[in-house]
């Protein structure tokens, strides 16, 4: 399914969220940061649950009680989506930076050029 804007990506989230995984989640960012109005939408609630979500299991991931790991590619996706819509999200990005310290042997070179350009 293509959607194009921002508000068809919010509107599809919406409906589906209970269905949703890390990886759509993340996808759903993504897609969202490289739509034409994905900057006009950062005040929207269910872009806020989206990246509440997305923090939740990052933070998750940083606990060294927690057998819940989010992939190279998820953390570099969705730090390079906030950096894109520039979305003020501090603690995620902290979170984000610890969890891709933990994790650095295993990225890619494109996940280490997407995570720095962010």
């Amino acid at each position: 399914m293509a959607l194009e804007s921002g508000s068809a990506i919010l509107n599809f989230v919406e409906a589906r969220r209970a269905e949703f995984e890390e990886a759509h989640l993340v996808t759903a960012l993504h897609r969202l940061a490289k739509s034409r109005d994905g900057h006009s939408l950062l005040g929207n609630a269910v872009l806020r649950d989206l990246i509440r979500s997305l923090h939740v299991r990052i933070s998750a991931s940083c606990s060294n009680a927690s057998s819940q790991v989010v992939t190279p590619r998820h953390l570099a996706n969705t730090v390079w989506a906030l950096a894109r819509l520039s979305a003020n999200e501090v603690r995620l990005t902290q979170d984000i930076s610890s969890a891709a310290l933990m994790q650095l042997p295993e990225f890619k070179p494109q996940e280490l050029a997407s995570t720095i350009w962010a």
